[in-house]
């Protein structure tokens, strides 16, 4: 994957929080797959949102590509930010749900290359 999918992501994301418009995990993960579909060309018929995990029963994959750059891609997504009740989050069920993610993408079984990547995006009151 190369760094101008990165530089895209960011910039839209930036655009979009600079603006204040409502963001959800679902918004940062299309933000994601904007940028790559216009750095690397990526399609939008290339890509499987909720794709079931092949080693873990009933866990999916936030998104499965399977074929991308001579291999298969999976990604999965996380977006923690402050409740809008403002009182303070649960942090530790966020943790696990971040490990959750890590392991699912560790577990999934690939037959050959595979690129396996983590989005996490949080505000300041998550970052501690």
């Amino acid at each position: 994957m190369n760094t101008l999918v990165f530089e895209q992501f960011t910039s839209f994301l930036n655009e979009r929080l600079t603006k204040g418009l409502h963001t959800t995990e679902d918004s940062v993960r299309y933000s994601f797959f904007a940028a790559l579909m216009q750095s690397e060309g990526v399609s939008p018929s290339d890509v499987v949102q909720e794709y079931p995990h092949n080693t873990i029963r009933n866990a999916k994959v936030d998104t499965y590509i399977p074929h991308y750059d001579g291999g298969e891609a999976i990604f999965e997504f996380k977006y923690h930010r402050a409740i809008p009740s403002g009182k303070n989050s649960p942090r530790p069920q966020k943790a696990g749900q971040l490990f959750r993610d890590v392991y699912r993408l560790i577990q999934f079984k690939s037959t050959g290359k595979c690129l396996r990547l983590l989005v996490y995006l949080t505000d300041t009151e998550m970052v501690s």
